[in-house]
């Protein structure tokens, strides 16, 4: 964990402040380290190594710039057994201060603390997801306007976590739900977990209708609050493990030309959505 960092040259250091779970680089490995940290100034690989300088042992602590370590002399330490071990400051290189910053180490005999598949961890995406999300559009929300097929649209579907260029989302797509007077009617979900900068993140649904290809798309958008960068989005969740997703009323298109079009028909204000396999 490292705590203490405050802003240098630029405004957005405290980000930095965390607990990082790092990862061997190989098996039995002396390497531990982190990818970088989004909406930081500094480089921010994190890498933890335990080195033999001599007869030395010592453990280093790099943050690009920055510089932890500890010299343990002749005194092989019991690196798998490292409860709240403090890692001198040595160097403060860069534009953030670290200059007062504390560094502790844990080891973690039972691994990362949570699935890797449903903790967020920074800019990567794919990470924030679980394989498959259940998505509950809620019963009896969506009222039909004139095709007869909105009452497909409500209930639970399953979608899974696909890769696009810029990302990862779990999608699900249904063509033609129904068919009147030569158009095709479909919608689909789109659910991600997007990085705000500034070490927060957000959940997100798009909820598309359309009426053929080409056609204007009618775009439904819920979003989670936000959490913690390095948080797992499931902090969001209730005791069912389930996350609440409320719409986006600021960047909701229009409402009308499939379902819901009467003001008298609102959109349903919220849905939800959890880990399909949990």
């Amino acid at each position: 964990m490292i705590a203490g960092i405050v802003d240098g040259s630029c405004s957005d250091c405290e980000v930095l402040n965390k607990t990082y779970y790092l990862s061997q680089d190989t098996p039995d490995g002396c390497v531990w380290s982190e990818g970088a940290v989004c909406g930081a100034c500094d480089p921010t690989d994190i890498i933890l190594t335990v080195t033999l300088d001599g007869s030395d042992y010592i453990i280093t602590v790099t943050m690009d710039g920055h510089v932890w370590k500890k010299n343990y002399g002749t005194s092989k330490p019991e690196c798998c057994e490292l409860t709240d071990e403090t890692i001198a400051h040595l160097t403060n290189s860069g534009d953030c201060d670290t200059s007062s910053a504390t560094c502790v180490v844990t080891a973690l005999k039972d691994g990362h603390p949570c699935k890797t598949d449903s903790c967020l961890n920074d800019c990567v995406v794919c990470e924030n997801l679980p394989q498959e999300w259940a998505i509950d559009l809620g019963a009896g929300g969506w009222v039909d306007t004139g095709c007869g097929f909105c009452d497909q649209v409500q209930g639970v579907f399953v979608a899974t976590v696909i890769s696009f260029p810029d990302g990862c989302v779990a999608q699900i797509n249904i063509q033609s739900v129904c068919s009147v007077s030569g158009f095709d009617y479909f919608f689909d979900i789109l659910l991600a977990a997007t990085d705000l900068g500034v070490g927060l993140a957000q959940i997100s649904a798009v909820v598309t209708l359309a009426k053929n290809i080409g056609t204007p798309l009618i775009r439904h958008t819920y979003r989670s609050s936000t959490f913690t960068q390095g948080d797992s989005c499931f902090a969001l969740a209730d005791e069912n493990g389930i996350i609440t997703l409320s719409l986006d009323s600021t960047t909701d298109s229009n409402p009308g030309f499939i379902c819901n079009a009467a003001s008298t028909d609102p959109l349903p204000s919220t849905i939800q959505v959890w880990d399909a396999n949990a």
